[in-house]
Order: C-alpha cells, then sequence, then structure tokens
C-alpha cells in the first residue's frame, strides 16, 4: 500500500503527470474520501497497468513493485470486489428498489463463499471468512430475518427478479420453514394493504380478488408468481449481479 501512496502521489504534480499519462496512454485513478469504493477502484486500476508499472517506477523515481506487492494487491482486490460491487449495484440510481437489500447481502455471502471454496491461499480464505463474519454481524437482524427486517423481507419477496431464492443463500442455518414464513409474511402485508384500499373503495374488492392469488403450500417452489405483478420490472442489466 505504501508504494501504492507513493504512486498517487505523483498523480498531482505536472511533471509527474505528464509522465504517467505519456507512458500509460491515461491518468491513474486515486483515493478520494468521499467517494465510495475508491481505494478498491483505484487498486483495481494499478493493476490494470501492471506490465508498465515498475517502468513508470523508475521513471518517477519511486520504488518498484515486487511480485509478492502484485500478489498482495490482487487478493486486496478479490477479497474487496463483492462489497464493493454491492456498493455499486445498490447506488443505482434507475430501478433500485428496495427489495433488492436483502438480495444483495445474500450476493455477498455467496461470492465470499466461492473465494473460500475456491482459493488457493490459506491466508484468503481465512480473510474471506472473516468478512463474511463482519457481515453476519453488521447485518446479523437482516441475516437472520429478524422482526425488525420485515419490512426488507416482503419488499424483496414481491420483486419479481429475486423473490424467495435469496433466502438460502444469506444463511443456510435458518429453520427449514424459513421461506414459507416469509412467503406468509408478504402474503399477510399484501392482504393487509389489499383490506385498506377496500376499505376506502369497496368497488376495488373485485380488482383486488382477481389480481392476486395468495394460495401457498409448501416451500416457495409452490407460490404464486401474481405476488409480483403490483411491482416494478427489474433491469435486465441488474441481473448479472445476483448469483
Amino acid at each position: 500500500m505504501n508504494k501504492c501512496s507513493a504512486l498517487w502521489a505523483k498523480i498531482n504534480r505536472p511533471k509527474s503527470s505528464e509522465v504517467i499519462v505519456s507512458l500509460l496512454g491515461a491518468q491513474l485513478k486515486y483515493p478520494v474520501v468521499t467517494r465510495w469504493n475508491s481505494l478498491y477502484d483505484s487498486i483495481k486500476n494499478v493493476l490494470l497497468h501492471k506490465s508498465k508499472l515498475n517502468e513508470l517506477c523508475q521513471k518517477l523515481g519511486i520504488e518498484s513493485f515486487l511480485e509478492i506487492d502484485f500478489k498482495y494487491l490482487a487478493d486486496y482486490v478479490q477479497l474487496l470486489q463483492p462489497l464493493a460491487d454491492a456498493i455499486d449495484f445498490l447506488q443505482t440510481s434507475v430501478g433500485m428498489l428496495f427489495g433488492y437489500l436483502l438480495p444483495a447481502l445474500a450476493t455477498i455471502k455467496t461470492k465470499l463463499t466461492k473465494i473460500q471454496i475456491n482459493s488457493e491461499s490459506e491466508h484468503t480464505r481465512w480473510m474471506a471468512g472473516a468478512l463474511m463474519s463482519a457481515v453476519n454481524e453488521r447485518f446479523s437482524a437482516y441475516v437472520n430475518l429478524e422482526k425488525n427486517a420485515e419490512d426488507a423481507v416482503i419488499a424483496s419477496i414481491l420483486c419479481p427478479a429475486v423473490k424467495c431464492r435469496w433466502i438460502k443463500a444469506i444463511n443456510p442455518e435458518l429453520e427449514a420453514n424459513a421461506e414459507l414464513e416469509a412467503v406468509k409474511l408478504a402474503k399477510n402485508a399484501v392482504m393487509a394493504m389489499s383490506n385498506i384500499e377496500g376499505n376506502a373503495s369497496s368497488s376495488t374488492d373485485g380488482i383486488v380478488a382477481n389480481y392476486f392469488d395468495f394460495s401457498i403450500e409448501g416451500t416457495f417452489s409452490n407460490c404464486n408468481e401474481n405476488f409480483i405483478l403490483c411491482v416494478r420490472r427489474f433491469p435486465k442489466k441488474n441481473k448479472l449481479f445476483f448469483q
């Protein structure tokens, strides 16, 4: 990190900046305290220019990178990518819904689990586990589907792109009937809303009755998809985020 900091310190100096652009063909990104993921993005950008980096360091008169340094930076990017991707995704200004929060947390955990399984480095596997524990602790109410997370649960179930697919991923230790209970929660919420609308205007009763099908049997595989009709459709480009 110290070597990266020395490199980034050269960016705002006119002569050094000219050398960087001349050799790399573009300016390097550098961390900005007020911008999400800026350190992650900056290190990822450094690795993008790995083949020319030591030549650049020599021209700038700073310490060159060793192979072990590149390995450290690559591990950093690999471990932080699930979190960085989630932050970028949840900041999407178009088509973002509250219902995507829990699936995003589940996706973070899925990606960290894949790192634990596939990484050849014991240290990387350990760090992935530590990040997983930190996510579980910080978002324990959501991970355990506690009562104060009910709004988020309902919102997710009513999202057509995710429905209940995220529940097992967010916490494999949940009870076997967790999916069914979550569906019942959403069902009750929609029924309560339909009752409010019915009291306001009795002419809507028939429309609401025909609009939803609340018949649920077994697990989510039998949950009627008519739940989704009252929600905006999920942008296709964001389907790639969820795993």
